[in-house]
């Protein structure tokens, strides 16, 4: 059975500090992330109309795993109907039944979370600056439905386009997840899809691992069998590897374009690895797999499915 992002046990200690870490992340300069926010879907909607042949403009799309902010559901809303599915309880107001329905269903885990970032004024931050800079996002169209991305219920070929961004890692079948997919399209419709590759340094979601104050995180610890203890995973991750990815990929989109986003242009990555590289260690990983971080995976349904 699966089990929502925020139900993954990691202990107080562990848990206090990803807070903190993720409250400066999340609290740090507003405006340029909303900025690379915007710049990011923008070149995911390029790619997209691409593969559709046409503007992305009032057209259904269905996103998995928007969050609780919905940042790119936001984006993606403002000029067409979203449809998302999460298996946690997403909460935009201050509604006392749906506090104790995320409560219910999530556990008060994310509960607190939600409540520490709406608190600290995190939420209210990001939604200003990101109206302040794409207006139309303040009337996206959106609708949030809590439930399983691999059985939906929602109609078949339904859809003009699936998206998804760094989810696919937190689903224990994602076969299953990629074949409702391929239900819920239309013939000609497009799945874009970023998976967040396990081989990366930032892999195991340890929230030290996005930020540059991390002295105490060895780089690529989580493959590094005397140093794994050290990390603090916070959430499922299903660990598969590129290859396993790609093979999946193609298996159930065939002809999929798969392309490796890496971070071949970090030199504090490139040092650390060579630094990692003379030791003798992680030598059962390719490059490849250390420096690409996501894959962007494109497809488009063919018209006689």
């Amino acid at each position: 059975m699966p089990q929502s992002y925020s139900r993954t046990s990691l202990g107080m200690w562990p848990r206090a500090r990803e807070a903190l870490k993720l409250y400066r992340l999340q609290s740090a300069n507003t405006e340029a992330q909303v900025t690379e926010l915007l710049g990011c879907m923008k070149a995911n909607q390029a790619n997209i109309e691409r593969l559709l042949g046409e503007p992305l403009r009032g057209k259904r799309i269905f996103e998995i795993g928007p969050g609780q902010l919905l940042k790119n559901a936001r984006f993606f809303g403002a000029h067409n109907q979203v449809v998302a599915v999460d298996l946690d309880r997403v909460v935009s107001n201050w509604d006392a039944a749906a506090w104790w329905d995320m409560f219910r269903k999530n556990g008060p885990l994310r509960v607190c979370k939600t409540l520490a970032r709406k608190m600290a004024g995190i939420d209210r931050r990001f939604l200003a600056e990101l109206a302040r800079q794409m207006p139309a996002t303040s009337d996206a169209n959106i609708q949030v439905l809590q439930r399983d991305a691999m059985n939906t219920g929602l109609e078949s070929d339904s859809f003009d386009c699936a998206l998804s961004f760094s989810v696919f890692e937190h689903l224990p079948e994602p076969r299953l997840v990629m074949r409702e997919i391929v239900r819920l399209l239309r013939p000609g419709g497009v799945a874009f899809h970023i998976f967040h590759c396990f081989t990366s340094d930032s892999g195991a979601h340890d929230a030290r691992s996005f930020s540059i104050e991390r002295s105490d995180l060895p780089y690529w610890c989580h493959l590094r069998p005397d140093k794994a203890h050290l990390v603090s995973t916070n959430a499922y991750l299903n660990r598969l590897s590129i290859a396993e990815w790609k093979t999946l990929v193609v298996e159930e989109f065939p002809g999929a374009e798969i392309v490796g986003i890496s971070q071949r242009g970090s030199p504090r990555l490139s040092r650390e690895l060579q630094q990692l590289r003379m030791a003798g260690e992680l030598a059962n990983f390719s490059d490849e797999e250390l420096m690409t971080v996501c894959l962007q995976v494109a497809w488009v349904k063919p018209a006689n499915s």
